[in-house]
């Protein structure tokens, strides 16, 4: 076993920014959120 053993990992995913507004106060989210959503991807 190698003295430092470091797993990583990501896990990407879009919010649904419907459950935000409804749920939760204005600015619970980013700009950049908005403008991911907005765009599609």
């Amino acid at each position: 076993m190698p003295t430092v053993h470091v797993l990583m990992y990501l896990q990407a995913q879009n919010i649904d920014l419907d459950f935000y507004d409804t749920h939760f106060a204005p600015g619970a989210y980013l700009r950049t959120h908005a403008e991911h959503a907005r765009r599609g991807w």
